[in-house]
């Protein structure tokens, strides 16, 4: 399929967190940072309670939302030097006229300033299907759960991805906190099953030690 200049195809990396967790995604060509905050937002699951901003620290830009730039000036008393994201377009900051990615653009949205979560935002370039203005694709996607919102940030999130991972050593404080974050999932009876399951394995091999010894 001839490749649309319409659309572009971008990789959101959740920094700082392992196992990696990343989404690429398909935007409008004509896409402001405004709206590439919307699908960061969407493709996380997060709720935009929180300040963001974008930077790209080798340019020395920030830009943010007129309503949090005007909230800071009133705050410090002082001129943020922020820029507007709804007046900026994703393609005129993260490609060159023809198309081209910026090499290196090391171009960081952070959300929450409390949990502080990171994402790099890598310019893949052009995506072969238009994407219509006001939405956008998922393309692929590695690590399936998102981080819950207000959950201590990377690390925080690591720590809940550890517990689901080993759901038979949990805690009922373990299970409390795993519930609490996802309302959804029945991991008291998911941990119980895992408890089961691991009791069973470790009798299977005491049984078949014991069986070895005769």
């Amino acid at each position: 399929m001839r490749k649309s200049h319409n659309s572009l195809h971008l990789k959101l990396v959740l920094r700082y967190v392992r196992p990696l967790t990343w989404r690429e995604v398909a935007i409008p060509g004509d896409a402001t940072l405004a709206q590439l905050h919307q699908v960061i937002q969407q493709a996380f699951d997060w709720d935009d309670y929180h300040l963001h901003e974008f930077e790209m620290g080798k340019r020395g830009l920030r830009f943010t939302s007129a309503e949090e730039i005007k909230a800071s000036k009133d705050f410090w008393g002082s001129e943020d030097n922020s820029l507007d994201e709804k007046k900026f377009s994703v393609f005129e900051v993260l490609f060159t006229p023809d198309g081209t990615p910026v090499k290196s653009p090391k171009f960081i949205y952070t959300y929450d300033f409390g949990d502080d979560w990171e994402v790099e935002v890598i310019p893949k370039g052009f995506y072969a299907e238009t994407v219509k203005k006001g939405t956008w694709a998922l393309v692929k996607m590695k690590g399936l759960d998102d981080p819950p919102e207000d959950c201590g940030g990377p690390y925080g999130f690591m720590e809940l991805l550890a517990m689901r991972a080993n759901l038979a050593e949990c805690t009922d404080d373990d299970i409390e906190k795993l519930e609490w974050y996802y309302p959804d999932e029945d991991f008291k009876a998911k941990a119980k099953a895992a408890k089961k399951a691991k009791k069973a394995e470790q009798d299977a091999t005491q049984k078949a030690q014991g069986t070895g010894k005769k």
